[in-house]
């Protein structure tokens, strides 16, 4: 598995974690990314990935 595929995978787990934390109260969740250039550079890494 390439590092940006384990990178994307722990991000997902992270993200439906805690999304699932936050919708247990029935509430309608918005996820706010604290660091968005974490994405950032999450999506930089797939595209330079997909590009080879």
């Amino acid at each position: 598995m390439t590092p940006t595929a384990k990178a994307l995978r722990q991000l997902a787990r992270q993200l439906d974690r805690a999304y699932r934390h936050a919708s247990l109260g029935g509430n309608d969740v918005s996820v706010r990314v604290k660091d968005p250039r974490i994405l950032i550079n999450i999506m930089r890494r797939v595209a330079r990935e997909l590009e080879r």
